[in-house]
């Protein structure tokens, strides 16, 4: 059940931030648009994984395996 409520908050979410966004959309490119918001999606993750105690994996993560060369 919790899994329905969380998909259809997401989804409202989403919605809302498109609705919001309309304005300037008619001013930035899709990518520029896009960008912002995987941006502020990546952070919220980061702070929810951070405030629930589920960041263990991170410190294992390093620029070289971030980016391998």
């Amino acid at each position: 059940m919790i899994g329905v409520l969380v998909g259809l908050l997401c989804a409202t979410t989403w919605a809302s931030a498109s609705v919001m966004m309309k304005e300037l959309s008619k001013k930035l490119d899709p990518f520029t648009l896009n960008a912002v918001r995987a941006l502020a999606g990546g952070v919220s993750m980061l702070l929810l994984a951070l405030v629930t105690g589920k960041a263990t994996g991170y410190q294992a993560l390093t620029l070289e395996r971030l980016f391998p060369i």
